[in-house]
């Protein structure tokens, strides 16, 4: 369930998965795709969220009501 009145006051300190294990799995052994790999990691944990309506690293997030629910 979405809700507007949610809003996410802090990124995630960190990404659920570090840029040199990603480069492990990818093969990759040179330094010069590291932003390009950091922003996927970033773009994937982003889609994962969106699809599971969680979060997967904690972060906060303020929820407003126009009247407080009985």
């Amino acid at each position: 369930m979405r809700y507007r009145s949610l809003k996410r006051l802090t990124d995630p300190a960190v990404e659920p998965i570090s840029v040199a294990d990603a480069k492990v799995h990818l093969r990759v052994e040179h330094d010069a795709d590291d932003a390009v790999i950091a922003r996927c990691i970033q773009a994937s944990r982003e889609w994962c969220e969106e699809y599971l309506d969680a979060t997967l690293i904690q972060t906060q997030w303020q929820m407003s009501f126009d009247i407080f629910p009985a």
